[in-house]
């Protein structure tokens, strides 16, 4: 019955949109057709759910996971173990009490981002015989008892704990309460919207006899909520984060209400990426995940896996390598943009942004000439801040062959560094833009596609070298010929 609840629970979250309207009217007077409606929606999730529910069954096969699903129409599901890329297990803290979880099995071929195929609240065993066909073409049954036997030793230094001090500066330097806050500012504007009126007027009357300095408070407490917020989320996120090498494959693990256990093979990994925002630049850390051709690590914002959350920028490399042996044994030297050509990044952004700031301006000339000033001072603003972050990203910017099968590349965006290290056979393809005016200065763009879960990866370095390009061209396709076109 629990993976029932689960499902329940899967299934009104798509119907989330339609149950937010009628709270709505539920709030603006809507009475019982409100919530006639809210009940209707709720009684046919239990129906598709029931029905769901019924008509779903699974087998653990000698060579594969056989899935049956569908009411009018059967469907009939086969995964090969061998094509199982990623294994996602998921336990929330109310199903720890059963030893149940959460299984979700992804292939090359999976459907979306819910994955090739989910198991609801199936026993421990289930997830581990899994695991154990990946690896051995015909494993002994699955027994319950599976379930608690402790994995195979590890090699000496293939196992990483977060600790809590690395966790709580982790947290700290995270710049997720900014969403938050921005929410909060948000719902606190359209409370006059979705509240009653007589809510309105009240509300209104009260504001008017706060002084400055209390509404300022005001403020402050949404500040400090919204850091709080954003503090315990990544504190319960990563709470006992583990990464484990076991043989040819990594699992990380972590979570407090929601314990969440991604096992990839090595083989599967694409790049990697050390990411370091602005404030983690100032403190000397990174952070480093590992880019898959799966959505496994949906959960992550950025669809991609967590290996390290956080770690010392000069000690990253080396701890990486404990994990991914191909990584270079030091960094290597980037060819960077040059400071003479960063102008160019902001001449685009300014270019780009005037052409509907322009017209902008106009408009209010002639339909609100008395905000004019203010929204030329707006304008201003945001030239320079997103010129400066322009500046930014070409400081950032840069290349190079970092061994003789892996090619590093490091871009900037929104006060962020983001450095790649990419496998040669990793790459799906380089691209290399041009054109006259960027010949006459040789000159060129450069694009990396590496793919990232069930999409595309493309990592822009522009204006470099066409020395530079010429030679990362040639280790790409030693052999083949090759020829910088121009537009």
């Amino acid at each position: 019955m629990l993976a029932l609840v689960l499902m329940l629970i899967e299934e009104v979250k798509s119907w989330g949109w339609a149950l937010l309207i009628m709270v709505v009217g539920l709030f603006k007077g809507g009475g019982l057709q409100a919530l006639a409606g809210g009940l209707a929606i709720l009684a046919l999730c239990l129906v598709l759910v029931g029905v769901r529910y019924g008509r779903f069954t699974y087998l653990l096969d000698v060579d594969a996971v056989t899935i049956n699903t569908g009411l009018f129409v059967r469907k009939v599901r086969h995964i090969p173990y061998a094509k199982i890329q990623t294994v996602q297990r998921q336990q929330w803290f109310f199903l720890r009490p059963f030893h149940l979880e959460s299984v979700t099995l992804e292939t090359s071929g999976q459907e979306g981002k819910g994955g090739e195929a989910a198991l609801y609240a199936v026993p421990l065993s289930v997830a581990t015989a899994i695991e154990a066909r990946r690896h051995h073409p015909k494993p002994t049954e699955p027994t319950p008892a599976m379930a608690s036997q402790a994995a195979p030793a590890t090699p000496a230094g293939s196992s990483y704990r977060i600790d809590a001090h690395d966790l709580n500066v982790f947290a700290l330097t995270s710049l997720g309460f900014i969403p938050i806050i921005t929410g909060m500012f948000w719902l606190i504007d359209k409370f006059t919207d979705l509240a009653p009126d007589s809510w309105q007027h009240t509300i209104d009357n009260q504001m008017a006899h706060l002084a400055v300095v209390l509404l300022a408070a005001l403020v402050v407490i949404v500040l400090v909520i919204g850091l709080a917020v954003s503090y315990l989320n990544i504190l319960q996120r990563y709470f006992h984060f583990t990464l484990t090498r076991t043989g040819e494959t990594l699992t990380a693990t972590r979570g407090l209400f929601k314990t969440i256990s991604v096992s990839v093979r090595l083989n599967r990994i694409q790049a990697l990426r050390f990411k370091q925002s602005l404030l983690r630049q100032w403190c000397g850390l990174t952070t480093i995940q590992a880019l898959t051709a799966s959505n496994a690590a949906d959960d992550e914002k950025e669809n991609d896996l967590v290996m390290l959350p956080v770690v010392r920028t000069a000690a990253s490399l080396a701890t990486a390598r404990r994990f991914v042996a191909w990584l270079p044994a030091i960094a290597p030297t980037l060819t960077m943009v040059a400071p003479t050509h960063r102008w160019y990044y902001v001449r685009n952004v300014i270019i780009g942004n005037l052409v509907w700031l322009v017209p902008g301006l106009v408009a209010t000339g002639i339909w609100l000439p008395s905000w004019l000033g203010w929204a030329g001072l707006g304008a201003v603003l945001w030239l320079v801040f997103f010129g400066a972050q322009a500046y930014n990203a070409a400081r950032q910017s840069g290349v190079a062959v970092a061994a003789e099968t892996i090619l590093c590349v490091q871009t900037g965006s929104w006060w962020a560094r983001e450095r790649f290290y990419v496998r040669r056979a990793n790459i799906q393809s380089l691209t290399v833009k041009n054109s006259v005016w960027l010949a006459q200065h040789n000159l060129g763009h450069l694009e990396v596609n590496v793919r990232a879960g069930d999409s595309n990866e493309t990592l822009t370095v522009n204006y470099l070298p066409l020395a530079t390009i010429t030679e990362i061209l040639t280790w790409y396709q030693p052999t083949a010929p090759f020829l910088l076109a121009t537009d």
